[in-house]
């Protein structure tokens, strides 16, 4: 029997930065992983937003709401974009106020795949 992964990033290039496609679950055990591939981006010699695309994410809480706000601080210069997610996402960062640091803004954002996901346990 085979199981599937409860959370991983899918990373492509897109034309103003990297986007990073959330799939399944990110939560407080799963956050790990988008830290991961947020810190492996900000090591690349590669400028222009970070893109978090939330279309493919099945579930957030809170642990997901607090490596989005590490990732905003992380990314210093760079603009962090959270794309697609869900209208409860909106409101919890509104109702901490973590979309006034993070763009949660919409939309589809044009990207080509690149090398690689990135996996958690």
């Amino acid at each position: 029997m085979q199981f599937e992964q409860p959370f991983r990033v899918d990373v492509a290039d897109g034309p103003d930065g990297v986007q990073l496609l959330l799939v399944g679950e990110l939560d407080a055990y799963t956050a790990g992983v988008l830290r991961g591939a947020v810190v492996d981006e900000l090591r690349r010699d590669h400028y222009g937003d970070i893109v978090l695309d939330c279309a493919r994410l099945d579930f957030m809480d809170g642990g997901g709401l607090k490596v989005i706000e590490w990732a905003a601080l992380a990314a210093g210069a760079r603009r962090l974009v959270v794309r697609n997610a869900p209208p409860v996402v909106c409101q919890l960062a509104a109702i901490t106020g973590l979309d006034r640091t993070v763009d949660f803004g919409d939309g589809v954002v044009a990207a080509t795949p690149r090398r690689r996901s990135v996996a958690g346990a």
